[in-house]
């Protein structure tokens, strides 16, 4: 039994152009569809523990997940993008839009409904 791996270099070109098809998407106020590509990116890169590039993932999920204004889930992929060097000031200001915008929803909700992490 033959066992094939793709090699390393595919890989991180699938990523890419999963996460380039998610930022198209995001342009294209697609969010929905942009995170199904961040999704299939994210499960490659841990499927093959390519770090940078889960982190990127998460990166574009928090952004789909910011046009959706789904703020829990946003400031959650933002935590674990944080690590995206060149990115790391924006991300620290996404995590705190995020989080400001789940204080002001919290804010307005009836004390018996509170976020679920």
């Amino acid at each position: 039994m033959s066992t094939h791996r793709v090699p390393a270099d595919d890989i991180v070109q699938r990523i890419n152009l999963h996460l380039l098809r998610c930022a198209t998407l995001l342009a294209c106020e697609q969010p929905n569809l942009g995170l199904k590509d961040a999704n299939r990116a994210l499960g490659l890169a841990e499927s093959e523990r390519i770090y940078h590039l889960r982190s990127k993932s998460h990166l574009y999920r928090g952004l789909c997940f910011r046009k959706l204004a789904r703020w829990v889930e946003a400031s959650s992929a933002f935590t674990k993008a944080a690590n995206i060097r060149s990115w790391a000031s924006r991300v620290g200001e996404l995590k705190s839009e995020a989080e400001e915008n789940i204080d002001a929803l919290e804010a307005e909700w009836p004390k018996k409904v509170r976020f679920v992490d």
